[in-house]
């Protein structure tokens, strides 16, 4: 059996969107003939937050681990002097300092091996010394993995694909001095290390035209990540009967009119008087700081607002099927991942917003690369008819009303969502793991 060394940093036990599309090619690869050994970085289950991403690991030796599905090698992480002052001061303290010294660490880590992350590279080096590999992924972010890739595979004489869950370089990032200096540096990088990679795996055409706008001519296999568990592994849970729960996962990215969404919110449980909804944010990210925005602009709305740790698996899925509706926000030419599990749970989803003034002049202020598809999430929530896409907040009002009444009515929200099988992540890794051999050959 061919064999795959898969280089990744998010890996679980860390609950992240980036760990779970290896995790799954390591549970699914040996299936379609690839057998898979996973190098990563111990993660410190004492941790939790943003403390277990730099949190020390668990032991100064590499650690192997053997199953079934193949081999996971996890590296020791020792945290820098930054990581080291945040543990030990707190977020607030030594701000500048620390963003200096990460600074000084993700430039010269291109020229020297210094760095948290270089133990994953030497992981990888010492067991390609002792065993033979055909070819080697590396899953960016973070993208100095590409570096590492690059360096074993001109070592050892072994193909190297490149895999983007998001683009390297970010063209809705807003540029300030700083930001300029590291988009310079970082498309210098990337040109010079996607020039020897076989190929490029990436989760969306969107995602494509960017990289290939600085890389220019090069192979690229459309690898969505779609959702969490295989369709048969879905287990049948009934909908919330008491409450009526709106639930919302993952990152909230500057562009999202959440104070939309809330003022919306907050005026049908005033308006309507309401008493049993709840709001649940799940595994929450990003700059957007919702229980400020609440207690400075809704303070009544605080009691309704439920913001629960990340969840994966069978657990994400349980969340999602007993809510009646879930938010998705518009994130325009980018689908994102979390609609596949939306569409997957087979609940109503309400996609906020199409023409709303807030979300216009938010996207005005932070969206600054417009694709020629700005709807593809619009367009598989209308194709699988796996919910609505609400206009403005007039129409999400209308919405709440609509789906509160038949919740009343019913006890549950009905959906009849498409078939999306062909989007599950057992089936998508299993297509790319046919096409890497097909590749290799």
């Amino acid at each position: 059996m061919k064999k795959i060394l898969i280089l990744a940093y998010d890996f679980p036990p860390f609950l992240s969107v980036g760990a779970i599309r290896p995790y799954h090619w390591f549970l699914h690869f040996k299936e379609a003939g690839l057998m898979p050994i996973v190098v990563t970085r111990q993660w410190n289950e004492q941790y939790a937050g943003k403390k277990q991403y730099v949190a020390p690991g668990y032991s100064d030796k590499v650690d192997v681990e053997e199953s079934d599905s193949g081999i996971i090698i996890r590296a020791p992480y020792k945290p820098n002097l930054s990581n080291r002052l945040l543990l030990k001061y707190g977020e607030n303290r030594y701000r500048r300092i620390r963003k200096l010294l990460t600074g000084f660490v993700e430039i010269f880590q291109w020229r020297f091996n210094i760095g948290p992350r270089k133990s994953i590279y030497n992981a990888a080096k010492e067991y390609l010394d002792k065993n033979k590999v055909d070819v080697i992924i590396a899953t960016g972010e973070p993208f100095i993995l590409f570096k590492f890739a690059y360096k074993l595979s001109q070592k050892f004489n072994i193909p190297w694909i490149a895999d983007y869950r998001d683009p390297w370089i970010d063209p809705n990032v807003n540029q300030n001095l700083q930001t300029k200096f590291l988009s310079w540096f970082n498309r210098r990088q990337e040109r010079r290390l996607l020039k020897s990679a076989a190929f490029a795996s990436i989760t969306s055409k969107y995602f494509k035209k960017i990289v290939s706008d600085n890389v220019g001519d090069k192979d690229f296999v459309i690898s969505p990540n779609g959702f969490d568990l295989d369709v048969n592994d879905i287990v049948p849970i009934q909908q919330s009967l008491d409450k009526f729960i709106i639930t919302y996962i993952g990152r909230i990215y500057p562009y999202y009119p959440v104070e939309s969404f809330f003022e919306v919110a907050d005026n049908f449980i005033k308006e309507e008087q309401i008493d049993n909804l709840e709001i649940r944010f799940i595994g929450v990210s990003g700059d957007t700081d919702i229980n400020g925005l609440i207690d400075l602009k809704f303070p009544e709305l605080k009691k309704y607002v439920k913001i629960i740790p990340p969840v994966l698996g069978n657990n994400l899925f349980r969340e999602l099927k007993v809510s009646n509706l879930l938010l998705l926000f518009n994130m325009y030419s980018i689908i994102g991942t979390k609609i596949y599990n939306y569409i997957a749970a087979n609940r109503q989803i309400i996609q906020c917003f199409n023409e709303d003034e807030l979300g216009l002049k938010l996207k005005e202020r932070f969206w600054k690369s417009d694709w020629l598809d700005l709807y593809p999430a619009s367009r598989m929530i209308v194709e699988k008819n796996a919910g609505v896409v609400v206009k403005d907040k007039e129409h999400l009002y209308e919405c709440f009303r609509k789906f509160y009444q038949e919740h009343k009515e019913k006890g549950f929200v009905q959906c009849n969502a498409g078939d999306i099988s062909e989007y599950s992540r057992k089936e998508l890794s299993k297509k790319l793991a046919c096409i890497i051999l097909e590749q290799i050959k």
